[in-house]
């Protein structure tokens, strides 16, 4: 069995390419490429065309969901360690040697994680959208976090996956997973690796309830392109916002719509609880922090969706609970101002710039030129597609 799987799902052939060119760069030789087509037109000519005898090429019967697919997909993999690379992404030429200097050092560990960086590719029409990498800050370091302590976290939040808490949680895209834990979850889950509405929360939560310690590097090793019809554009568009929330089944949240991008990790969280609760029973969801979470997220942040009618929906979910639960979080929220679209912006520049005079100084001093988040201007950089970045990245991670 080979050491690494990387797992390539594909619905957009004209993507696939260069994802499947990043996995064939790797500097480490002990991998098998599954590219598990689930296009209409078909992605075949195209692997063919690498005529590389470590890439498997599977495709379903017929087109199926983002969730089936997954599941059909990681069933063709048989590495010891399995990873997965959505289309429009890449990996830095050694990622793997990475992970295995690292999972060779800490054996017990199932899950390893690392940062992604994102790339624009711009309008090429228009003078002002310039082709960008946005590249995080790093330091390197790998440190090795308790399971048990991350998931009693994403309960206390009340929204899963807040930002300073996802930045260590084994998030599939961005992780790989030991085929031992991934048996755990099989059979734990009823042979199931993934649930919606958010499979990646489902995996997430499953390897942390199953296993005892993970891993993170702080390294930038993948690559997200952030394409137009991308699903990271979902949420701004409200008619397919709206068809969406049709297909989902909401037991465990009282939120009946997906205006929200955290009631559907919510659902999965408290849905992936159910399914393991011999793990998982004894954790209680912060609920207040749940309806604060989501009041802040449309009034503040808006989600380019209509205010009105989410804060009519949050506050119909709101009336099924008792009256003291009602007062405890319109005090919290009474607390809270929404401040001006203009006042924002300035304390996010404020902000931006106070967090990074520490990081400008440490470059100055190390002479480190990545260290700090930064926004490379791809012109500048010889930065002109993913695969260009993927380099930059090796470069970086070396």
């Amino acid at each position: 069995m080979p050491k690494f799987s990387i797992v390539i799902t594909t619905t957009r052939p004209y993507l696939v390419g260069d994802a499947i060119r990043s996995a064939l760069a790797q500097d480490f030789e002990d991998f098998e490429v599954v590219v598990s087509d689930n296009s209409a037109e078909g992605c075949k000519e195209i692997v063919d065309g690498f005529k590389d005898q470590r890439i498997r090429y599977v495709r379903p019967s017929e087109i199926l969901p983002l969730v089936p697919h997954w599941e059909f997909a990681f069933s063709h993999a048989e590495g010891d360690w399995q990873l997965l690379l959505c289309d429009d992404d890449a990996y830095a030429p050694n990622i793997l040697s990475i992970i295995k200097q690292d999972i060779d050092a800490h054996p017990e560990i199932d899950t390893v994680s690392w940062k992604p960086a994102y790339w624009e590719a711009g309008n090429p029409s228009s003078a002002d959208d310039f082709p960008r990498l946005n590249l995080p800050a790093f330091s390197g370091k790998r440190t090795v976090f308790s399971c048990r302590e991350l998931v009693e976290e994403m309960f206390n939040s009340g929204i899963v996956m807040p930002t300073g808490l996802k930045k260590n949680l084994p998030i599939i895209p961005r992780s790989a997973f030991s085929k031992r834990i991934l048996n755990k979850i099989r059979a734990a889950m009823n042979g199931k690796l993934f649930f919606p509405a958010c499979p990646m929360t489902s995996s997430t939560l499953a390897a942390l309830a199953l296993s005892e310690k993970t891993l993170i590097i702080d390294l930038p090793l993948l690559v997200m392109s952030i394409p137009v019809e991308s699903q990271a554009y979902l949420v701004s568009d409200q008619e397919r916002v709206k068809a969406w929330a049709k297909t989902m089944e909401y037991r465990f949240t009282p939120i009946e719509t997906i205006l929200f991008p955290t009631a559907h990790l919510t659902e999965t969280l408290l849905r992936t609880q159910n399914e393991l609760s011999e793990q998982l029973g004894h954790l209680k969801l912060n609920w207040e922090e749940f309806f604060v979470a989501l009041y802040q997220q449309l009034v503040i942040r808006a989600w380019n969706m209509q205010v009105d009618e989410g804060l009519a929906n949050l506050d119909k979910a709101l009336a099924k609970y008792p009256s003291s639960f009602q007062d405890a979080v319109h005090k919290r929220l009474s607390k809270l101002n929404a401040p001006t679209p203009w006042f924002q912006s300035l304390a996010r520049t404020v902000l931006r710039r106070t967090l990074n005079a520490p990081a400008r100084a440490y470059n100055v001093l190390s002479r480190n030129k990545y260290y700090r988040d930064q926004i490379l201007d791809g012109r500048r950089n010889g930065l002109s597609n993913i695969s260009d970045c993927t380099r930059m990245l090796g470069k970086i991670s070396a």
